[in-house]
């Protein structure tokens, strides 16, 4: 499957997940923070949008900055990823939320983490 076929397929939205703990079938989500380099965040942005994972495992990491969080349930059937900056006392939203279900949330969820863990 093209990233291209998976970028149409994918819902993005400006809503988010990630304080919902479960899911809509009442699967209970799992969160996964990834942190990189403040200064790379809108190349970070623009890969996200893009889909493209191996260059974003290419991405320097780093204990604090831009936060990429994944969510996801167990069984894969559902994975959403979002951007955020930190604006001091909070993190922010800086990218849209890109969800994804059933077979693409599988595909992706492993794209994702093959490149990042």
């Amino acid at each position: 499957m093209s990233s291209n076929t998976i970028a149409q397929k994918a819902q993005i939205t400006n809503t988010s997940v990630f304080s919902r703990l479960f899911s809509a079938d009442k699967s209970k989500r799992r969160v996964k923070e990834i942190y990189f380099n403040p200064t790379n965040k809108a190349k970070i942005a623009a890969i996200l949008e893009k889909q493209d994972f191996n260059a974003l495992s290419k991405m320097e990491k780093s204990e604090h900055g831009s936060l990429l969080k994944i969510t996801f349930t167990r069984d894969r059937s559902y994975v959403a990823f979002q951007l955020f900056d930190y604006v001091p006392y909070q993190y922010v939203k800086s990218s849209p939320m890109y969800e994804f279900t059933d077979n693409n949330a599988e595909h992706i969820y492993a794209l994702l983490t093959g490149a990042l863990l």
